[in-house]
């Protein structure tokens, strides 16, 4: 039987074998990872200068600014998320030391979860600024306009940097140029290539693709370990897949 109809035939049940497979992954890898043993990452240098600025701003007293970009939550949701994250980290930092921070961002659902974010950081670090210390905007879902309200917040008063991460489309080029001028570090990316390799530009750190979504592995997040080591995994089979389905398919077999 050829390859071809064997894939069509089986298309489901291949599915389901994969579907289980990175389950089971999944479930290993969460149950081996220990604290004082995380797995080992590749260095992405967004994220390690990120957490180097957060220890910086708290000595400094300058907050740093989050924009978690503008667009419709259904569709941005795992930007939307990877901002989300980053916030969190921010603030935990940030509330720690009983300092505030500056965020923006053009989604209202981003907005009512950054509020939520600010609330449980605050609580469990016992700080005393209290919601109003911290600076939360939004700019409605115009992404123009987004972008302007963004940086003239961030023009405001000095930041001890810019952090870029979210759903952005060419603004994102505009408001990393806008911001270039004060001499703070800008930070960032979002996954679509065309607006990525636009702010490529202008960040002094970007964050490409699908490394955006693992920004909760790299800052504070050690339970994303296990997810981010079975993706690696799963993408390691299925390059083996299609490589031994190319070499089979040029010697004719099963063809």
């Amino acid at each position: 039987m050829p390859l071809q109809q064997i894939a069509m035939d089986y298309t489901l049940e291949a599915a389901l074998i994969l579907l289980g497979l990175f389950a089971l992954l999944f479930i290993l890898f969460n149950l081996i990872r220990r604290p004082d043993s995380p797995f080992p990452l590749r260095p992405i240098p967004a994220y390690e200068r990120l957490r180097r600025l957060s220890v910086q701003s708290v000595e400094t007293g300058r907050a740093i600014h989050v924009s978690m970009g503008s667009g419709a939550w259904s569709q941005a949701t795992p930007e939307l998320v990877a901002g989300l994250v980053t916030l969190d980290y921010v603030e935990h930092e940030a509330a720690r030391a009983d300092k505030a921070l500056c965020a923006t961002t053009g989604n209202p659902v981003a907005l009512l979860l950054a509020m939520n974010v600010l609330q449980l950081n605050l609580a469990r670090a016992g700080a005393h600024t209290g919601l109003a210390g911290n600076e939360l905007y939004f700019y409605g879902p115009d992404r123009l306009a987004y972008a302007v309200g963004s940086a003239h917040q961030a023009y405001r008063r000095p930041r001890e940097s810019h952090a870029l991460v979210g759903n952005y489309g060419d603004e994102g080029l505009w408001l990393a140029e806008a911001l270039q001028p004060r001499g703070e570090p800008v930070l960032g990316g979002t996954s679509d290539p065309a607006a990525v390799a636009l702010m490529h530009l202008s960040v002094d750190e970007s964050i490409i693709g699908e490394d955006l979504f693992a920004a909760g592995a790299y800052l504070h997040r050690p339970r994303y370990l296990g997810s981010l080591a079975t993706q690696d995994v799963m993408r390691f089979v299925l390059a083996l897949l299609i490589v031994a389905g190319a070499i089979l398919a040029s010697l004719g077999i099963g063809g």
